[in-house]
C-alpha cells in the first residue's frame, strides 16, 4: 500500500508540474508582442532536506532581436542593461523603451510610467520640443532637443539577476544596492528601435503539444487508478 500511495503521490506531482509549465508558456505567448519581455522557463529543484521535488520558474534574459519603427522617442539598449522608470512611489527596471511625451511634458514608457535619467524624471518642455520638432538620444544615451542639452537616460546593469522580481510585462523590481550605472562601454543606446520579446512562439508551441499530450497521459493514469481503487474497494465491501 505505502509503494502503490508513493505512485499516486508521484503522479499527482507530475500533473500538477505539468499545469505549471503550460500556464508558464501560455503566459510567454501572451507576452509575445510585449515590447522588451524576458521569457520565463520552469524547472525542477531538489529540496535535499525535505527530500522533495518542487518546480521552480526562471527568467530568460538574452536578448530579444530589433525592429526599426522611426520613431524618434523609441529606443533599445544593445547590451545587459536596463532603463529605469517610476509610478512615483516604486523605481522599476525595464527594456521597455516604447517612450513617449505626456501632455505636461513627462517622458512615460508605454504604461505610464515616467522615465528616469541622471536628474530624475525626465521632462521636455513642450515648447521646445514643439519649435525645434527634433529629438536626438546618443548612443550613451544622452537626450537633446537640437543643441539643447535635456537629460541623460539611466541606464543600469545588474549582476545577479536572480535578484530580479518580475512584476509584470517587462517591469522587474530589485533592492536599490543590487544594481549599478551601466558602464558606459558594455551598451548603446539604438534610437528609432525596440527590442522585441525573446520569446519564439515555435518553440513554446512546440513544448506545449509535447507537455499536452503528456498531461492528458497522466489523466488517463489517474482515472485507470481510480478505477482499481474503486473496484477494490467494492470487492472488500462484498467479503
Amino acid at each position: 500500500m505505502p509503494n502503490r500511495l508513493t505512485k499516486i503521490i508521484d503522479i499527482a506531482n507530475r500533473m500538477r508540474f505539468s499545469e505549471k509549465r503550460l500556464e508558464v508558456m501560455a503566459n510567454n505567448l501572451a507576452n509575445l508582442n510585449t515590447v522588451g519581455y524576458k521569457r520565463d522557463i520552469t524547472f525542477t529543484k531538489v529540496l535535499m532536506d525535505k527530500q522533495k521535488v518542487t518546480l521552480d520558474r526562471k527568467t530568460e534574459y538574452d536578448q530579444g532581436d530589433f525592429v526599426n519603427t522611426g520613431n524618434k522617442l523609441d529606443v533599445a539598449i544593445n547590451g545587459d542593461a536596463f532603463f529605469m522608470v517610476t509610478d512615483g512611489d516604486q523605481t522599476y527596471l525595464t527594456k521597455n523603451g516604447k517612450f513617449n511625451l505626456t501632455n505636461d511634458g513627462y517622458l512615460v514608457d508605454s504604461d505610464g510610467f515616467k522615465v528616469l535619467g541622471r536628474g530624475g524624471e525626465i521632462t521636455i518642455n513642450e515648447h521646445v520640443y514643439e519649435k525645434e520638432k527634433l529629438i536626438n538620444i546618443s548612443k550613451d544615451g544622452e537626450i537633446k532637443l537640437g543643441s539643447t542639452f535635456v537629460d541623460k537616460l539611466r541606464v543600469v546593469e545588474v549582476d545577479d539577476k536572480e535578484k530580479l522580481l518580475k512584476v509584470g510585462g517587462s517591469r522587474f523590481m530589485l533592492n536599490d544596492g543590487d544594481f549599478k550605472e551601466a558602464d558606459e562601454d558594455n551598451f548603446e543606446i539604438l534610437q528609432g528601435y525596440l527590442e522585441e520579446s525573446n520569446v519564439n512562439p515555435v518553440i513554446e508551441m512546440e513544448q506545449m503539444i509535447t507537455i499536452s499530450k503528456s498531461f492528458e497521459s497522466i489523466q488517463k493514469i489517474i482515472r485507470n487508478y481510480d478505477e482499481i481503487l474503486n473496484q477494490a474497494n467494492t470487492i472488500a465491501k462484498v467479503r
